[in-house]
């Protein structure tokens, strides 16, 4: 036999036993590579679920490896209902994951789908909810209210829907309406007179934050009526969309305040035809509007044209009609009326007052802005000056009926009209 045949022969045999060899080798390779811990690659992506007050979730969504951004700091815990006193007060302590007793560290980083909640420690519990109102109920609250006097925190977490005027008529009751975690609106429904009505003395209404009064269908309507006792807006409230956000009824016996901390009342529009309507706020004689913070402007009336800036307006009777300005305050159109014999309304410019006025316009006879006494702007303490005149955007002075109107300037308001000498 030749050796050529012989040797082809082993090499055939060779070669697959070779490959026999190779392949389990890298079947053993294969099987190992199950037995190894999996690495997740640099594309995969892990979900972090921040768990809130109520179970309300947001997430983040991250490279596995990578580290999540720790979120804004939730809002005010509160629970809903009437609460004698002020609602409980807790604080925040930070987002915690299952189970662990110091809040996450957000230098952490996450190599798996994490979920951390928001904690809370209560500080104090002296409050008192009351089981009679239920939740989001304000026609229930201002019954109870003026039944029972006393100090009171009504807390919303819903949209209120209102279609008859609710009337705080009890002395020695102050009631005060927040809104929980965001914005929410108590709404006038086909409402054609005042939403709130605030008739005696000593009675005090008080909107807080997250608490907006609007008016949901297009109709005549006023926000706040104060014929007796006292009105107050804090940082975070909102007055907007009715004919008129706030009056204050003229009277020379009774007593009504309005006292701006905060917030803002802008959208409102008066569709009358004389020169003292006015969209925002009306101070009848023997009212005081102490504004020490928040905005007035975006308010309009319809006269004299269609979209007249129109955001205070400061009346003349029987009685001393005042604004007192103090801090930011900020107001778009200030409009003061004269009437024979009736009292000049009155501003007063506080010392820390660092807002502005951006225009004020007269209303009246010029006649009835000849000097007196009392002067018309002046100072909380000593003398006015001439700084205090410029935080005015002088406008016009508007006769009535209707004649022309005359251009303001300073030397005409300091020499002439607003200073006594």
């Amino acid at each position: 036999m030749s050796k050529k045949p012989f040797r082809f022969i082993l090499a055939v045999v060779f070669m697959a036993a070779l490959a026999t060899s190779c392949g389990k080798d890298s079947e053993d390779e294969k099987e190992g590579e199950k037995d190894k811990p999996h690495t997740p690659l640099p594309n995969n992506t892990c979900t972090v679920t921040f768990i809130g007050e109520n179970e309300s979730t947001s997430t983040q969504t991250i490279l596995c490896g990578g580290e999540a951004k720790e979120p804004k700091k939730p809002p005010e815990k509160l629970e809903p209902g009437l609460y004698v006193g002020t609602p409980p007060a807790y604080r925040f302590d930070g987002w915690f994951a299952d189970g662990a007793t110091v809040p996450f560290d957000f230098d952490t980083p996450i190599g798996a789908d994490t979920s951390l909640r928001a904690r809370w420690t209560l500080l104090s519990s002296s409050s008192t909810l009351v089981a009679e109102v239920a939740a989001n109920n304000v026609a229930a609250a201002i019954e109870y209210v003026n039944a029972t006097p006393g100090e009171y925190t009504l807390v919303l977490d819903a949209d209120v829907e209102i279609s008859n005027t609710q009337t705080l008529d009890r002395a020695d009751v102050q009631l005060t309406i927040v809104g929980a975690r965001q914005e929410r609106s108590i709404l006038a429904n086909n409402l054609a007179a005042e939403l709130f009505r605030i008739d005696k003395i000593d009675a005090t209404l008080r909107l807080g934050k997250n608490i907006t009064l609007k008016q949901k269908n297009l109709i005549l309507g006023t926000a706040v009526q104060v014929n007796d006792g006292k009105l107050v807006m804090l940082d975070g409230s909102k007055i907007t969309g009715f004919t008129r956000a706030v009056s204050l009824a003229e009277s020379a016996t009774s007593i009504r305040n309005f006292t701006m901390e905060g917030g803002e009342i802008t959208g409102n529009k008066d569709s009358g035809n004389q020169y003292w309507r006015v969209g925002g706020i009306h101070v009848g004689g023997g009212s005081t509007f102490h504004m020490r913070g928040g905005r007035v402007s975006g308010n309009f009336s319809a006269f004299p044209t269609p979209d007249t800036p129109a955001d205070v307006f400061i009346g003349s009777s029987s009685a001393i009609a005042e604004i007192t300005l103090s801090d930011k305050a900020v107001i778009g159109a200030l409009s003061l009326r004269a009437m024979g014999g009736m009292q000049r309304p009155i501003i007063t410019i506080g010392t820390t007052y660092s807002g502005e006025v951006s225009k004020l316009h007269l209303l009246g006879d010029p006649n009835h802005w000849t000097y007196s006494e009392r002067a018309v702007i002046q100072a909380e303490t000593g003398t006015l000056t001439a700084n205090d005149i410029a935080k005015f955007g002088l406008g016009e002075f508007r006769t009535e009926p209707g004649s022309p109107p005359i251009s303001l300037n300073h030397e005409i308001a300091v020499s002439g009209f607003l200073v006594a000498k």
